[in-house]
């Protein structure tokens, strides 16, 4: 009979793994989680610093006083000064894109009225002119910290989205000769750019993520076989033992390399067999010599209620009497008398009487001899 239970029954090999499982997921998680952030705040800290020394770059790229100049004319006669000074500024605003293509450079002055703002130059006229602003066009800077940019370097690392896009942005003063504030110029980075980093950590997280789960699984799986093979076959043996085969050879576990717990568990329960293998057949002669007690007893009884009856005492009686006859002296005379006097089936009855006596006499048990 098996004492495995049917319903209800997890192997130890099962609860390894659950438990592993949780606790790998859990530190996984919790690493993935700690990682995603350090990473994406690192990811974050390059695009700025690529952000600051973009615009950085670019300003150096720009002359102040032509670009007073270039803000404060019109671009209607293209024969003055004004226009090739803006054909030269636009060129460094692709410039700048080429070297830096997550870079979208723009120029811009104050409009002089609220926190409004004239655009100057802008990269979108060249990359995408469906979408781009045009010379001295005012827009409304009252909702972003494009304003700022006028009078100190600003920084908006949150991302914002307005007409144009979503976008990460950097601005910085222009400024003359005399160091006076003549203009801005502003990089916008796309949020698309800070999202593909950030996309491109997940799935490279991902994909680390998985192998080494993989990897520790299978890691887990092989450590739970190691451990619970030896439990099973003890469980197997113990399971024998209980079905009343006591040739189990408990010395296999012992074989393991190096010794631990199932070694001892082993020996232990090879001891613990045979302990109970000697008290078993130390029971089975006790019980086979209480069953012959039982059985003698049993005899001794029937016996006894055999030479209670009146009739064993009548048959006692009789024999005793044909013993004191035959053992007084007669002569030839008295013998012939006898004979003549006696019936023949008396004499048949009275021998098959004392033959019943000597046998009740002779038989084994605890039954008095007859006297």
């Amino acid at each position: 009979m098996s004492l495995l239970p049917r319903r209800g029954f997890i192997g130890l090999r099962v609860k390894l793994l659950i438990g592993f499982t949780l606790i790998f997921t859990l530190v996984f998680a919790l690493t993935f989680g700690w990682f995603y952030w350090y990473s994406s705040r690192e990811a974050l800290a390059k695009i700025r610093t690529d952000l600051l020394n973009t615009v950085h770059g670019a300003t150096l790229g720009i002359d102040g006083d032509d670009f007073a100049r270039m803000s404060s004319g019109s671009l209607v006669k293209q024969a003055s000064t004004v226009y090739p000074l803006y054909v030269q500024h636009q060129q460094w605003m692709r410039q700048i894109h080429d070297i830096e293509p997550h870079a979208n450079p723009y120029t811009f002055i104050s409009a002089g009225n609220g926190k409004k703002v004239l655009w100057i130059g802008d990269v979108f006229r060249v990359t995408h002119p469906d979408r781009a602003t045009k010379f001295k066009e005012v827009y409304d800077a009252s909702k972003t910290q494009l304003y700022d940019g006028l009078t100190r370097l600003t920084l908006n690392m949150h991302p914002y989205q307005d007409q144009w896009g979503t976008w990460v942005s950097a601005y910085q003063p222009l400024r003359d000769h005399t160091g006076r504030i003549v203009g801005a110029l502003g990089i916008d980075f796309s949020a698309t750019y800070l999202q593909e980093v950030q996309q491109q950590i997940r799935n490279t997280m991902f994909k680390v993520f998985f192998l080494t789960y993989a990897v520790l699984f299978l890691l887990v799986y092989l450590l739970s076989s190691s451990l619970t093979r030896p439990l099973a076959r003890l469980t197997h043996s113990v399971q024998g033992v209980a079905d009343g085969n006591y040739d189990q050879n408990f010395e296999l576990f012992s074989r393991y390399k190096p010794r631990d717990e199932i070694d001892i568990l082993g020996r232990v329960f090879g001891k613990m067999v045979e302990q109970v293998r000697q008290r078993e057949q130390t029971l089975q002669r006790r019980v086979q010599e209480l069953r012959i007690e039982i059985d003698e007893t049993r005899k001794a009884k029937q016996v006894k209620e055999i030479v209670d009856t009146e009739l064993f005492r009548d048959l006692k009686q009789k024999a005793r009497t044909m013993r004191t006859r035959a053992n007084q002296p007669t002569s030839p005379v008295d013998l012939v008398k006898n004979k003549d006097a006696t019936e023949p089936t008396q004499l048949s009855e009275t021998r098959s009487e004392q033959d019943r006596a000597d046998d009740l006499q002779d038989s084994p048990g605890t039954a008095p001899a007859l006297p």
